[in-house]
């Protein structure tokens, strides 16, 4: 049917058409890599009938980042983006398949409206679709996430002529029961009952009520890769939040020591939160995809996350008790914060950060106080600080999922200092950063990391290149560049700035770690023996 849509490939190539916004709970990805699968799954049964292709009609911020990802994988040819249009009907009488891949929904209007044409439905089976499509009756359902389980759908459907015909004939009967003017019958006959029904006193409400805001949701985002060593210490301070995230979302990217038993036995404490009994614990789903690389699998867990809000623990850091509750906090008194950083402690046995005495407790009791929460002092401008160094920790990061969708996430062809980039991209488009002056995560120091290793000079060479991109557009905060002879001179003291970090990053690491000891000890003002470092 592909000649009778324009820019819809080979003609006589079947057609996948899905409706829906360019958006993340559409979960474009997975339908993205389910056609690519489709093609690994071998020829069809027509023998040299032309590969399928598939449709996407809608528009939204994920548009750059499909269509490279469409590159990335092979689909340049395959996979057309229509944008909005106008004449849906025509494009669903000329598709062989409806697919749906979301990851929740409501009632899909472009689902029942494909039903309505007899096509033949794939879709995934969250909450809502579920009532709408039955199973090998009006369409098949596949697990959300799972790009092989809809390429395998499709391929059924595309195989054999009277399954999907049969399919389309039980869509167009079974959506019969969702015709708005028969629900309209429906609702007025029961309204009649009602009004006929002798009526309940109703109870007032009192007018000085307070309404209730809105839950703020959190995910938790994680990807790991052999990270035994540290990995049940992290997602430990993730269960003892005080307020605790709604699920944990880790991708394992492609672990070979006892990664994947530590999280299945974490998991297993989500299962009563499954079944309703435990609605503080947080859900744990784990995503495997292989070795994909850090930054793909970041984005493929903030991707595949459902909260509003995102938070990074990187497997050998932990959280503090009140992290989650004081930066949900600031974001509920500050509406328009898009991201909140907080200080960190660093540390290499957890032990260390639990030892009393020395002035190194740590003062993180969840922020309630609406005063401390709009103390100027404690919330700074991170954009400003970013010019001079990356003062976050990537574990230490709360922010809106919506600004990673206006950025299109973390760039996956970077091997190093994902985050510091991040940042930067973000303040550069004017987003409200800011960092809170407190200890809420903790850092580990271990001898794996890139700037402990032989890594060390890739990574120092990158901070210098980023903080020299940061400094070019950031002089001031988000977004704002200023001009001028003391602007100038401003610039190039930052610039020598950046250029001393890469001489001190350079030296041995017992000479840098005997100056930061000094200059602690002087900044406490104690005597030169009393302190130690961590």
């Amino acid at each position: 049917r592909a000649a009778g849509v324009e820019g819809a490939g080979e003609a006589g190539a079947p057609i996948v058409i899905t409706v829906a916004g360019l958006e993340r709970q559409k979960d474009y990805p997975t339908l993205l890599r389910a056609m690519a699968a489709l093609r690994a799954l071998g020829p069809s049964r027509s023998g040299g009938a032309p590969e399928p292709q598939l449709l996407c009609v809608g528009e939204g911020p994920l548009e750059p980042s499909l269509r490279a990802l469409a590159v990335e994988l092979g689909l340049e040819d395959r996979v057309r983006f229509l944008g909005y249009r106008t004449d849906i009907d025509r494009l669903l009488q000329s598709a062989d398949v409806f697919a749906l891949t979301s990851r929740w929904e409501g009632l899909s209007k472009a689902l029942l409206e494909a039903m309505s044409f007899g096509l033949p439905c794939v879709a995934t089976a969250v909450e809502g679709t579920e009532d709408v499509i039955e199973h090998e009756q009006s369409g098949l359902l596949v697990p959300p996430g799972d790009p092989e389980a809809v390429a395998r759908a499709l391929r059924r459907i595309l195989n054999d002529p009277a399954l999907a015909r049969r399919l389309g004939e039980g869509a167009r009967a079974r959506v019969r029961a969702f015709d708005a003017p028969l629900r309209a019958r429906e609702l007025d006959h029961i309204y009649r009952l009602l009004l006929d029904a002798p009526q309940p006193q109703a109870a007032r409400a009192p007018a000085e009520a307070p309404v209730s805001p809105e839950p703020q949701s959190v995910s938790v985002i994680m990807s790991v890769r052999n990270g035994a060593a540290y990995l049940a210490e992290a997602l430990e301070s993730v269960y003892s939040q005080s307020r605790p995230p709604e699920e944990i979302v880790v991708v394992d990217d492609g672990s070979s020591d006892e990664t994947p038993e530590i999280l299945e036995r974490f998991a297993a404490r989500s299962a009563p939160r499954k079944r309703g009994e435990a609605a503080g614990v947080p859900e744990l789903r784990v995503i495997r995809r292989g070795s994909i690389g850090r930054g793909a699998a970041l984005n493929l867990a903030w991707q595949s996350a459902r909260g509003e809000f995102i938070a990074n623990l990187d497997a050998d850091d932990v959280f503090f008790a009140g992290k989650l509750e004081a930066q949900l906090a600031l974001f509920q008194s500050h509406p328009k914060l898009d991201l909140v950083a907080t200080a960190s402690q660093y540390f290499r046995l957890l032990s260390d950060l639990e030892a009393p005495g020395d002035g190194g407790e740590r003062d993180n009791a969840p922020l309630r106080d609406p005063a401390a929460l709009g103390d100027p002092a404690a919330l700074r401008d991170l954009a400003a600080l970013l010019p001079r160094y990356n003062p976050v920790n990537h574990s230490s990061v709360m922010l809106r999922c919506s600004l990673l969708e206006r950025l299109g996430g973390y760039d996956a062809s970077r091997r190093r200092q994902l985050d510091y980039e991040l940042w930067i991209r973000a303040a550069v488009a004017g987003a409200d950063l800011r960092f809170l002056d407190r200890p809420y995560t903790g850092k580990r120091l271990h001898a794996a990391q890139s700037f402990e290793t032989r890594d060390h000079l890739r990574y120092v060479l990158s901070s210098f290149r980023l903080q020299l991109w940061a400094v070019g557009e950031l002089q001031h905060g988000s977004g704002r560049q200023a001009s001028g002879p003391r602007a100038a001179a401003a610039r190039a003291r930052l610039y020598l700035l950046a250029a001393l970090r890469v001489a001190y990053r350079l030296l041995p690491g017992g000479v840098r770690r005997r100056l930061a000891g000094t200059k602690e000890r002087l900044l406490r003002g104690s005597p030169p023996d009393s302190a130690t470092n961590v």
